[in-house]
């Protein structure tokens, strides 16, 4: 239950940072976002790196049954993970044509940034609302 729970809790997160245009239409939304986002960017890169550990695990094939949802799961961390994190990851990237290559990746993905946020957060509902019962 444990780690379910956070997972799920983690995409609700995530997703509402996505999907950011659509949660702040409320007040409680706007203010909510506004706390978080100083702290966008680092959610970023630790959903790049959790979501690429589900990747790893699922291709060596370790504890994962319900393959496909995990990697539905894993693809939505790292996919709103590189939007929200597109700061700090660039500051990582030394080499000229590594920042090209992140940002022909950053665009392809772009468009898509509400629609992930909104199935990250109904996934990520049905995870902690499974895990609780």
């Amino acid at each position: 239950m444990g780690l379910g729970l956070v997972l799920g809790l983690w995409l609700v997160l995530v997703g509402a940072l996505g999907a950011s245009s659509l949660v702040a239409r409320r007040e409680e939304g706007r203010k909510a976002l506004a706390a978080l986002e100083p702290y966008q960017g680092w959610i970023g890169v630790a959903s790049v790196v959790w979501g690429t550990w589900k990747v790893v695990l699922l291709l060596l094939g370790v504890r994962f049954h319900p393959w496909l949802i995990n990697l539905a799961v894993a693809g939505l961390l790292v996919c709103l993970g590189l939007l929200l994190g597109v700061g700090i990851i660039q500051g990582f990237l030394k080499d000229q044509g590594g920042r090209e290559n992140f940002d022909k990746l950053v665009q392809k993905v772009t468009p898509y940034r509400q629609t992930l946020g909104v199935v990250a957060m109904v996934l990520g509902g049905f995870i902690v609302l499974s895990g609780l019962f």
